[in-house]
């Protein structure tokens, strides 16, 4: 039923008009479809109008090959518990993922996607591989994909955060009803998190990536656009032993 309703209402909001220069009209469309479907509760409406224009999730991560991955957790605890903490970061991420309420999930490997079943099933993922360059690069890359896809909101996470989940995540595409982008900063100066539901491709450049102005040369560049930005709670990534230590210690009873 509700899928034959996403169908009925995604056809509505084109026909309409809604959707205008590649983003909908957020405050437009909710009181459209709250007209056409006053039987519906608030929620049921959100949640149509959730699917219907198509939030993705997108999600960068490697595949666990010693030495190729927590480079800098390995110079302390070696290759292989590198790869054993990183496994277990891919299972939280992969948790908040499938939490998270979201109509498509696109993986983006460093790499290449494996042949082989590495716990990202086929059906609930989409899977390609990272373009070349910088970070900033394939980000936007990413980004443009997703847009041209035919999405109308986009999340874009990495696979080093344990302590985000799909609540966290939803409310980052909640938070892009009104906001034009949404950062969840880290306490290192960089952000694990970002979302947007128009390509900004200004967001990528001239940002000095993996260094502490990150999240502040971002933000800058999104005031230069005019772009309205909204900031998550604070989580720590996992990149050195101190990290993880740190991690384990808060996990704590």
């Amino acid at each position: 039923m509700l899928a034959s309703r996403i169908s009925k209402y995604s056809v509505f909001l084109e026909r309409t008009s809604v959707r205008a220069q590649g983003a909908y009209n957020w405050d437009g469309a909710l009181p459209l479809l709250r007209k056409r479907s006053a039987h519906l509760s608030i929620g049921q409406t959100r949640c149509i109008l959730r699917f219907a224009l198509m939030d993705v999730l997108l999600i960068f991560l490697k595949n666990p090959v010693p030495g190729q991955v927590k480079t800098r957790l390995a110079r302390t605890v070696g290759d292989g518990e590198a790869v054993r903490i990183y496994r277990f970061l891919l299972g939280k991420t992969r948790q908040a993922a499938l939490e998270a309420p979201v109509a498509r999930r696109w993986l983006f490997y460093a790499d290449q996607p494996p042949n082989t079943d590495d716990g990202w099933p086929s059906a609930l993922f989409d899977k390609a591989a990272q373009c070349a360059g910088n970070l900033g690069a394939r980000m936007a890359d990413a980004f443009q994909r997703a847009f041209a896809a035919g999405a109308t909101r986009t999340v874009i996470i990495g696979s080093d955060c344990p302590e985000l989940d799909g609540e966290q995540i939803g409310k980052a595409f909640a938070a892009l009803e009104e906001a034009d982008l949404v950062l969840g900063p880290t306490p290192d100066g960089g952000y694990y998190l970002l979302g947007m539901r128009q390509f900004h491709p200004e967001l990528f450049a001239n940002i000095a990536w993996s260094t502490p102005e990150v999240l502040s040369q971002t933000l800058k560049a999104a005031q230069q656009k005019g772009l309205c930005a909204c900031l998550l709670q604070p989580l720590a990534d996992i990149d050195t032993e101190a990290d993880w230590k740190a991690y384990q210690a808060r996990c704590r009873p």
